[in-house]
């Protein structure tokens, strides 16, 4: 197979099968990858499950994590760039992604501190 070499031997799915080199995040030496903490800074807990484009200046990110969890995130560029969020704690009447999705756009927004 080709780019199999016997420094880095691919497998029949054309992966590396070599471990890869795992590097610290920072230079502080506190946020480092280690098998006790494979995510030391929390990147995967919603995932995106819409984006809507409703003007030139506004953007909506609606997310959700494995347990129903729900964030819509809006990018309002009129004046720089403002992220403010929408959680269920700031929109208590709407407990699911999917009925908060679809208000998205009368939905509370606060920062990020005062909206989770």
């Amino acid at each position: 197979m080709a780019g199999r070499t016997k420094n880095n031997p691919i497998d029949e799915y054309g992966y590396s099968t070599t471990a890869t080199k795992v590097l610290p995040l920072g230079g502080d030496g506190e946020n480092r990858l280690s098998n006790s903490n494979p995510f030391p800074i929390d990147l995967v807990k919603y995932n995106t499950n819409d984006i809507e484009e409703a003007s030139a200046t506004v953007t909506y990110i609606g997310m959700e994590d494995k347990n129903g969890n729900w964030t819509v995130k809006k990018i309002d560029t009129t004046a720089g760039a403002i992220f403010s969020y929408a959680t269920v704690k700031n929109n208590s009447g709407y407990v699911t992604y999917d009925t908060a999705w679809t208000v998205r756009a009368s939905l509370t927004y606060e920062n990020y501190g005062d909206a989770f």
